[in-house]
Order: C-alpha cells, then structure tokens, then sequence
C-alpha cells in the first residue's frame, strides 16, 4: 500500500509547485507551519521509544476521526527507504530533521498534498498547509482550520504568558512559521540577493535555501520565513512577512527590466547559456540541472523561449531530483548515472 502510493506520488506533478493562475511565477508557492506539543508529555528529543510510540498512536487516532483532516496516506519514517525519504523531502511534506527519524515519527497527508502533519520531529506535531503562488492567507486558513480541530481532542502544551509550549525557543509563543519561495534569477544575475537577504534578517526574516535551513539556494530558489513567533500575533507575523515579499517581488521584476533594456546582451547569454547546457549536456548534477532550469524559465517568461511552458519547466525541476528519478525508475542509481539519467531527460523534454 505504502509503496504503491509513493510511487504514484512521485509521477504526479505536487500542487504548490503549479504556476498560479495570476500569471505571476516569481513567488512560487506558500506555506504555513505550526508547531505543537502534547501536554505531559516530554519533547521528542528528551522521550523514550515507548512514549514516542504512544504519542504518534495518539495523534493518528485523532487524525483518523477529524473532520477537518482527510488523510491520503499515512506512513511511518522507519517503515521508508532512502528514495521514499527523498520523494518526500523533496515534495517539500518533509523536513531533513524527520527524515533522519526512525520508529515513533510518522506523517499523515491530505489529497493535494495539503495539509499535512509530521509526527514526532523537533515537536510531537507540526502541522503543514501549502499553495501555488503568493497566497500565505489561503496556508494559514487550512492549518488554522485543522489546529482549531485537533486542539478540541489533543491536550496542547500552553502557557498563558508565552504561548504554545516548544521544543525549540524561537518557535515558543505561536509557534508558527509562515515562508514564501521566490525565484529570484534576474536579482541573482545582478548579485543583489545577498543586500536583500541581509535587509530581510534585519526585518525580522530569514532567508533560506529550497529545501530549508541549512541549505544553498539552488535555481536561484530562495524561501523567506519570520525568525521568531513570540510577542506577534499570527495575523501580525502574516501581515509582516506579506509586505517584505510584496518588495522582494518589485525588486526582482525591476532587476528583470533593467536586464531586458540595459543589459540584453547579459540576459541573452544567461538564458542561452542555460537552454544550450540542458538541450546537449549528457551529464548533469542536480544542482546544474536546476541551476539552469531556472535559467530557462526566466527565459520563458521574458518571451525569448517558447518551446516550453513555466509548469513542464517546474515539473522537470522535480523529476530529475534523486528521489523522484529513482521511485519512478524503481532502482538505485550511483550518482554518475544518475547524472546520465538526468541529463537524457532534460534532453528529452527539450527536443
């Protein structure tokens, strides 16, 4: 049952990666975590196997019965291979910390991927909600929706001068993180990412590479979060993030125009630079491959290519990632072939 749904997981395109029916591709997708913790029970870095057993039996139990929570599938980490991790590390319905958990951590996700629940990573719950396009409001309406239900059956850890109770102190009050990916290329062409990175932080925000904390920004793929979720309100926390992508969005679409009437010659050999590698290369790395994708949709979207469309472009950014090429192939790959697998793909799709 488990292997048959990721399987088929991995050939679907996910929903938060679509374009967003705006027209606008550079906010990329939304999302909405929160953290929560069950009361008397300690955090899952500090519990036993038996009391995490028990508190993922618990919360599964609740889940099944909720009204607010549908799940697809429901899996437990030390039931998943390698590849399954990375499918789903790489759909974003994981984090790193929860891959690297075994029995007593789990994940239950609705249809269309969103929302989700994981299970006994850095808290007993973090509730997930994710959308296409710049739409943080939509996140926060389908997490706060499903903690609403689950806080009516779960004994939630709270303190009436703090807030939620977590395992971590910056997520203490809240206890939640709402992030924005961007696809910044005309302002990573410019080398302009960094002053804008380092203005964020001063704002309240941190900037993050595309599968989160600790990691590059590859394709010029960045996620904006609040850093802290204590001493603001969850409507304050939104409000405040809204307005820095808000810049962050001009700023990017002004990088675009100043690159199309100053610097076309620049633009031109980026973006060519980019369709060339992927059209004939006959190895490619993960990070090249997605490096000069997002070469190439900025291409697509500046009307120099047409021969293929901002969704296939984020699609392929997808497939040719480790877990996706390996589920769909049904084997393991050194990473050499995966390269020469990679790069036929991308081939492929191009001709």
């Amino acid at each position: 049952m488990r292997a048959d749904v990721l399987n088929e997981l991995a050939k679907q395109p996910t929903p938060w990666l679509q374009a967003s029916s705006s027209g606008e591709h550079i906010a990329v997708s939304s999302r909405v975590r929160l953290a929560r913790n069950l009361a008397g029970c300690p955090f899952p870095n500090r519990a036993d196997e038996v009391s995490r057993e028990a508190v993922l039996n618990v919360v599964l139990e609740q889940l099944t019965k909720s009204t607010a929570f549908h799940p697809e599938f429901v899996v437990t980490m030390d039931a998943l291979s390698a590849a399954d991790r990375d499918v789903l590390l790489e759909r974003h319905l994981v984090s790193r910390e929860l891959c690297s958990c075994g029995k007593g951590s789990g994940l239950a996700v609705c249809g269309n991927e969103s929302p989700s629940v994981m299970i006994n990573e850095e808290d007993h719950l973090r509730l997930q909600a994710m959308c296409a396009g710049f739409d943080v409001r939509q996140a926060w309406q389908q997490a706060s929706r499903l903690d609403a239900a689950l806080s009516e059956c779960l004994d939630f850890a709270f303190d009436s001068g703090l807030g939620f109770l977590t395992a971590c102190p910056t997520n203490v009050g809240t206890g939640l993180r709402a992030s924005v990916m961007l696809h910044l290329p005309a302002l990573t062409i410019l080398g302009m990412t960094t002053p804008i990175a380092n203005a964020s932080l001063r704002l309240g925000m941190t900037v993050r590479g595309i599968l989160g904390e600790g990691t590059e920004a590859i394709g010029s793929l960045f996620q904006l979060s609040n850093q802290s979720t204590l001493g603001e309100s969850e409507e304050e926390i939104i409000d405040r993030l809204e307005s820095i992508i808000r810049r962050i969005v001009v700023e990017e679409q002004n990088a675009r125009m100043r690159l199309a009437r100053r610097e076309r010659a620049r633009l031109y050999d980026f973006v060519g630079r980019s369709y060339g590698i992927l059209r004939h290369a006959y190895s490619l790395s993960s990070k090249e491959a997605l490096d000069n994708l997002s070469g190439l949709q900025l291409g697509v979207e500046m009307g120099l290519i047409s021969v293929i469309s901002v969704d296939e472009i984020r699609d392929l950014m997808l497939a040719v990632q480790p877990g996706h090429m390996q589920l769909r192939l049904g084997q393991e790959l050194a990473p050499e072939e995966r390269d020469r697998v990679r790069a036929g793909m991308v081939r492929d799709r191009l001709c």
